[in-house]
Order: structure tokens, then sequence, then C-alpha cells
């Protein structure tokens, strides 16, 4: 899929434990096919509309349940596909012999931050920007 469909994190909008959940997000729905990336959001977002002007949601929920399962989701494929990966792409492969602990020392930092990640527990202390990221991103994909 196309990484501009889903919606871009505004820089500040988020605090950052919520900015990497949600950078983790945006980086495993568009690796998706658009299609199987929507039926996960639809299972998380839920427009109500109104009759007078169709498509108009007036409320949203959020299945915050679901949203923690994908977050986990999100986790574990990033996490084992940086343990697949021989490096972190971006990174010159040419690197010294301390420079290369260096990046090894922060693959497996982003690794465990991954593995340790608890859905439920983000779900706990969600803010409304991250809720309203989260429908940006089923609206990008929807409409």
């Amino acid at each position: 899929m196309n990484d501009n469909k889903i919606s871009t994190i505004e820089p500040g909008a988020l605090e950052m434990p919520e900015y990497m959940i949600a950078a983790l997000l945006r980086s495993f729905l568009s690796h998706m096919e658009e299609n199987a990336a929507l039926k996960k959001l639809s299972e998380i977002v839920k427009p109500k509309v109104i009759g007078i002007r169709p498509l108009e949601p007036i409320h949203t929920i959020i299945n915050y349940d679901k949203l923690g399962e994908l977050i986990e989701e999100a986790a574990d494929s990033v996490a084992s596909e940086q343990v697949r990966s021989d490096n972190l792409s971006g990174y010159d492969t040419q690197l010294s012999c301390e420079e290369d602990r260096s990046v090894n020392d922060m693959k497996a930092a982003i690794i465990a931050f991954l593995r340790n990640i608890d859905g439920k527990q983000q779900m706990s202390q969600i803010s409304a920007e991250f809720a309203e990221y989260i429908t940006k991103c089923y609206y990008a994909l929807r409409f």
C-alpha cells in the first residue's frame, strides 16, 4: 500500500510513548494490502452517522480491546522482522567494529521495546489525540 494513504503523525500532537505506538501502527498498516489494513481498522473504528448528510460522523466508537490487540500484533510483527534482518535499514553497512556494536545495541533496544509493548496497558492511558489519529487512519483508508 502507499505509505501516504495512512495519516501522518503531526509533530507534537502526541506524547512520545503514543507517538512511537502511532509510528509503529502506521508502519505496520502501510506494509499491508489496503483492504487488509482497512479490515483491521474497521474492527476498531465504528463511526455512527446521521441520515441528513451521508457519511457525516457524529460519534465514533473505538473498540479499545481490538486496538490493544492490533498494537501487540504490530509490535510482534515489527520485532520479528527486526530479528530476521541483518541490519537496520538506512544504515551504512561499512561500519567500524565499535559502530557495529552501537547499531546492534540500538537494534536490541528496539526489539526489547517492541517485545515489551502491552496493548491493554497502552489502552488504559490512551489520549483523545491518539484516538483521533486512529480514526483519521480509518477514514484515510475508507474514503
